[in-house]
């Protein structure tokens, strides 16, 4: 019954991050919380706290920002023990998406800018792309259009260098001319990480602007 309980976890594990890259926090979060009912922390402690990660993902995705912080300090001692290194820097970026939204801004930049960095050394483009434009949705709303084609031109040489995806390449330089032109919106930023994250799970995906 036990290895049974854990297979079940698992799959809802699966099914949870499936519905975050949907940018469906509630289902994200409701097959989470169903995993975890199923997890005994102390004889699965590393998928209990990859559970919980989901859960704290699809809050943030739900901007239940307050409620996601408190689930990470819940689970701290199992995310320093139990998760490698990548995944310490996916933590790094959903702390900043914590910190963005409960408006504190200088903290939000330093985890963006941690878990870039960690992403961009591991030449994990699609992972490093996606922190960018969240600290390219930071420095829109200061005015800081110059970071955010700075920002642009540095994914686009990234991706090309490292040849990635085609369709994704081709999707970065819209959003690098359209940061030099300076016509960047938070909506357009939106639109350009919900495609990334679909698009790392398929390289013939073709980028469609909305705007």
């Amino acid at each position: 019954m036990e290895q049974n309980s854990v297979r079940a976890a698992r799959t809802l594990i699966t099914l949870s991050v499936m519905y975050q890259e949907l940018a469906d926090g509630g289902r994200a979060v409701s097959a989470a919380e169903e995993a975890l009912e199923l997890l005994d922390p102390e004889h699965e402690p590393r998928l209990h706290v990859y559970a919980q990660h989901s859960r704290v993902h699809g809050l943030c995705l739900q901007r239940y920002y307050a409620e996601a912080r408190e689930a990470m300090a819940e689970s701290a001692p199992l995310y320093e023990r139990y998760l490698d290194s990548i995944s310490q820097l996916r933590v790094a970026l959903v702390e900043g998406k914590i910190a963005r939204g409960l408006g504190e801004t200088e903290a939000a930049e330093s985890h963006f800018l941690a878990a870039r960095h960690g992403f961009l050394k591991e030449e994990m483009a699609f992972d490093a792309a996606l922190v960018s434009l969240e600290l390219a949705g930071l420095y829109l709303e200061a005015g800081r259009t110059g970071e955010v084609r700075r920002l642009a031109e540095e994914m686009v040489e990234v991706f090309t260098r490292l040849e990635i995806h085609r369709e994704a390449t081709t999707a970065l330089l819209l959003f690098a001319d359209a940061a030099q032109l300076e016509r960047i919106t938070a909506a357009s930023l939106e639109q350009l990480a919900t495609y990334l994250t679909r698009a790392r799970r398929d390289p013939a995906l073709p980028f469609q602007d909305a705007s």
